[in-house]
């Protein structure tokens, strides 16, 4: 014997049913209505089993007869049990018996005693019965209930429960041939404790998504609603009662409410309880008494008419008020659902409780009630608003527009101001809204002159818009000002708050000092504001502005702060924005290899952030830059140049982008963004690219050696003594002094580039950043010497056994050696690449190429890496120990052994290939191409400085001359070939 035991709707039946679709089975089914005969599932087995063998039953024929037909047979229980018993024997042995009874709790106490009885006499026949039972039903009688617990004991068991969250996901999906989302996921399993029938019943009934997720009893299928009535009607009057009452509570069950509002002494309700907890309608939790699922509660709200509904929540608000047992979440949805008059109130309060313990969207939730059940207009719309607000703060920004807009069809203009700061408080940080813009400026005229802290939040958010539609306009500052005099007048920190982080985000680049006294008096209003939201806007602007005066402390005191408060909150965004300024921190420290850009996009796709892709690009480009990889450059270019587009057209994500072209070489995308800022003398107005800007702006006077414009932008950057050049997640360039010192170098002024190099190397220091203090020396090894312009071609004579070169008035002939006729090679490609073995051979490479193996294995490989890092790891130690002897070791080993990496490693990090016919070409070019510029070199220096600069060698070779000097060739005849 098999038991199938578990709750109504956990799937017994079906699950049979689908075991046995191929096997032959007899299948009987007890009768609940107490009209069938006696032994009723055991007359249904016998008759289907008469059929398939006949002969079984000719001995007992007579004792039979009677039970066959429906009647009552005239001999004893005993005699009639073993007549049946012994049948089914004597049928198992012409062939095997299958047999299923269906809902056997709910047979009559005959069939179960014949069962108990015919256990031992079945045992070791090729006799099975399969049995399916509800673990709990009030109708089966005491003493059914023991001739069950017996059969149960000799049976095999198996028990059934509700799905988990994974299989509900499954299950619905497989349903709705579609993936359903975690939420309706969520629902599902709260509404229906995950039992299969009811998961299905849903699914089907389901005609939008709205009505999976709802609690509304009119969101029940019928067809589920008549087998939860089938369930309670049975319940006997009283229980019913109270009941009906708990439905309403839908959550925990507490009893001395439920007492209170009926009205009923206490110990009855608890006796109630108990039986509905027996009866697997209710469970008992740790912190109370729940619903064993919310379809139950939903079908017993549908037995009662909305009137009787609204008097039921009214009697629980006033026996809660009584109490004082319920939180203020409770008492408002049973005073919206009774219309009491409080309700507004009260919505309003528990709301903020809500809020206070960042559950958004159960604030949300109960806003949209308030809006639909309120009557007043003003009290809905301030509902509506309230949700767009808790919506925007849960990150649900488009169902947040939604609200707004319902919102403004109130058509309320005191609720105008209100409705205009949510519009700018859900856009995107750095993307003005024009519309947003108008309804700001029309709300402004409808604060009344005493209300000082709306008007200063209306204030601080149109400055902050107009600041990002156009960062010039003369406007902003007033504005500004006249935030700050407001917020004063209105004496409220939160206000206050709003106020200085709109004058921070104008005040981004520049006015570092009036910033840091700004960022001082936020931090004295810490002790007063106590969101956890607002805790995040003052370590966002203490890490921006400890960040730009390179305070390395307070960069990561305030990231910590940054990190606290965001893990409190719980939001995408802020999970979002912290990875985005640990990857600052990495990249200040040269730790680039760690930083994850693909968990940042990620992270930003879920946030559903615009900016994802852009930052997550952003933070791995300088990077990428230092490692010479062009490839990923040339691929990243075209998401910063999308991502420019996100922030209207942005200067400084143009400038970023300007910075790119340029590390691969697009000289008219960079000289376009270049003139833009040039006509301004290099002085736009300050905003969060400035600082960055004049670095990348330095970079591109160095690589066109422009002196004159070296030196205007040494005086823009004097400015900044302690500046940052960097700005959110992007290219980490350090402290101003560094591209100070660079310009005066190349301007030849080495005293002034010195005194700037120690600067910036303090800064590096103060700041906790070796990995800008690696570049700060890596620029002093860079000697750069002004050239002059030439706005000439160079030609370049072939004349037999010598060469004739030819710039302006200067001429120099030299001996036709190997370099030059390479040189020639190169230059006569046109700005093409050309192979090293098509040099030195003329053939195609893959005719000649070959090789002995790479250079280094993998596993050799890695353990120079290994050491590289531990190496790397070493020589910050030392510089933070001061440590000179063990740092000038340290530096000799690490450059060594990148030298042996890079003379093993080719482009994109692939093995060189040892002994290959391509090296030793590569080598052979290289050596021969040195030698023949060298003997240029007193002669003509200023060609043989660009024959260095623009001619490339390397396994692919290519010359890239700029606009200003090209060089001709030509052979004796003065045939021009390039």
């Amino acid at each position: 014997m098999f038991m199938v035991s578990g709750p109504p709707g956990v799937g017994k039946t079906r699950l049979l049913r689908e075991v046995l679709t191929h096997q032959p089975h007899l299948w009987a089914k007890t009768w609940e209505f107490g009209e069938a005969p006696g032994l009723w599932p055991m007359i249904q087995l016998l008759r289907r089993l008469r059929v398939r063998t006949p002969e079984a039953f000719q001995q007992d024929q007579e004792t039979l007869a009677a039970l066959m037909e429906g009647g009552q047979s005239s001999f004893g229980a005993f005699a009639l049990y073993q007549a049946v018993i012994q049948s089914v024997l004597r049928a198992s042995w012409e062939e095997p018996v299958l047999a299923v009874i269906d809902d056997i709790h709910a047979a009559d106490r005959s069939t179960l005693e014949l069962l108990l009885m015919a256990e031992a006499e079945w045992r070791g026949a090729p006799i099975a019965l399969l049995m399916t039972r509800r673990t709990v039903d009030a109708r089966t009688s005491l003493e059914a209930q023991q001739c069950l617990a017996r059969l149960h004991q000799l049976s095999e068991d198996c028990v059934l429960s509700g799905l988990s969250q994974g299989e509900v996901h499954a299950f619905a999906s497989h349903l709705a041939s579609r993936d359903v989302d975690h939420e309706e996921v969520q629902a599902l399993l709260h509404r229906t404790g995950g039992l299969p029938l009811f998961v299905e019943g849903l699914m089907h009934n389901m005609h939008s998504r709205r009505v999976l997720g709802s609690q509304d009893s009119r969101g029940l299928p019928p067809s589920l609603r008549a087998v939860i009535a089938n369930r309670i009607e049975h319940l006997p009057s009283q229980l019913r009662e109270v009941l009906r009452r708990a439905a309403l509570l839908r959550d925990k069950l507490e009893p001395t409410l439920l007492a209170l509002s009926l009205p009923l002494p206490l110990v009855q309700v608890e006796d109630a309880l108990r039986q509905a907890i027996h009866e697997g309608l209710l469970s008992r939790e740790e912190s109370g008494v729940y619903w064993t699922h919310q379809l139950y509660a939903e079908a017993l709200v549908a037995e009662q008419t909305s009137e009787q509904v609204r008097q039921g929540h009214l009697e629980l608000f006033q026996a809660m008020e009584t109490s004082g047992l319920a939180s203020s979440l409770l008492l408002a949805e049973h005073a919206l659902a009774g219309g009491h008059p409080k309700a507004s109130k009260l919505v309003q309060a528990a709301g903020e409780e809500a809020e206070s313990v960042y559950a958004f969207k159960a604030a949300a939730d109960l806003y949209r009630r308030a809006s639909q059940k309120l009557t007043d207009p003003m009290d809905r719309c301030d509902a509506t608003i309230s949700r767009a607000r808790s919506l925007v703060r849960a990150g649900e920004k488009r169902a947040a527009k939604k609200a707004l807009e319902a919102a403004q069809r109130f058509n309320l203009a005191s609720r105008l101001p209100e409705i205009a700061c949510a519009y700018a408080d859900m856009g995107s940080f750095a993307i003005g809204d024009q519309q947003t813009v108008t309804l700001l400026r029309q709300s402004l005229h409808e604060i009344p002159p005493e209300h000082h802290q709306l008007r200063s939040a209306v204030l601080a958010r149109l400055a902050t818009q107009e600041l990002e539609l156009d960062p010039e306009r003369n406007l902003i500052p007033p504005l500004l000002q006249e935030s700050l005099d407001a917020a004063s007048q209105a004496q409220d920190p939160r206000t206050k708050l709003e106020a200085i982080v709109a004058s921070l985000r104008y005040w981004r680049a520049d006015r570092l000092r009036e910033r840091a006294l700004l960022v001082e008096e936020l931090e004295g209003l810490q002790t007063q504001l106590t969101h956890p939201r607002d805790h995040l806007e003052l370590a966002r602007w203490s890490f921006n502005t400890a960040l730009e005066r390179c305070d390395g402390l307070a960069v990561r005191k305030a990231l910590h702060d940054y990190e606290r408060a965001a893990a409190r909150l719980r939001t995408p965004q802020e999970a979002f924005n912290v990875a985005l300024r640990k990857s600052i921190v990495l990249q200040l420290e040269g730790r680039y290899d760690e930083i994850d850009s693909q968990a940042i996009l990620e992270l930003g796709q879920r946030a559903e952030d615009p900016h994802a892709a852009y930052f997550s690009v952003s933070c791995r480009v300088y990077a990428a830059a230092l490692k010479g990889d062009k490839a990923l450059l040339h691929k990243w270019i075209p998401v910063i140049q999308q991502g420019s587009s996100f922030w209207h057209q942005h200067p400084g994500v143009l400038l970023h982008s300007s910075w790119l072209q340029l590390q691969v070489g697009e000289q008219e995308a960079v000289d376009a963004a270049y003139q833009i800022w040039r006509a301004t003398q290099f002085r736009r107005t300050p905003w969060w690219s400035h600082l960055q800007g004049l670095a990348i702006l330095a970079d591109i006077a160095l690589a066109r050696q422009w002196t004159e414009d070296a030196a205007l932008l040494v005086e823009c950057i004097a400015e900044y003594p302690e500046g940052y050049a960097g700005c959110g997640p992007t290219l980490p360039f350090g402290p101003l002094a560094r591209f100070e010192a660079k310009l005066q170098r190349f301007l030849g002024r080495d005293q002034e580039a010195k005194s700037a190099t120690e600067r910036a190397m303090m800064l590096c220091d103060r700041l906790g950043a070796p990995g800008v203090a690696a570049l700060v020396r890596e620029d002093q090894d860079i000697t750069q010497v002004p050239v002059t312009t030439v706005s000439t071609n160079a030609e370049m004579i072939g004349e037999g056994d010598t060469w004739l070169f030819t710039l302006g008035n200067t001429q120099h002939r030299t001996k036709a050696i190997k370099g030059w006729s390479y040189i020639s090679a190169i230059v006569a490609q046109g700005g093409e690449s050309i192979h090293v073995l098509e040099l030195t051979s003329g053939a195609y490479r893959h005719e000649v190429d070959g090789d002995a193996g790479e250079i280094l294995d993998e596993q050799a490989r890695r353990s120079y890496a290994t050491r590289a890092l531990h190496l790397r790891q070493e020589i910050a130690e030392a510089e933070d120990h001061h440590d000179l002897g063990r740092l000038a070791l340290l530096q000799t080993e690490f450059e060594q052994l990148t030298e042996e990496l890079a003379y093993a490693t080719g482009l994109g990090g692939r093995s060189r290939r040892a002994a290959s016919n391509a090296q030793r070409a590569r080598t052979a070019v290289k050596q021969a191409i040195r030698r023949a510029i060298a003997s240029l070199k007193d002669s003509i220096p200023a060609l043989a400085q660009h024959m260095e600069q623009h001619l490339k060698t390397g396994m692919l070779c290519k010359y890239s001359p700029p606009k200003e000097m090209q060089i001709i060739i030509k052979d004796g005849s003065s045939h021009s070939k390039t």
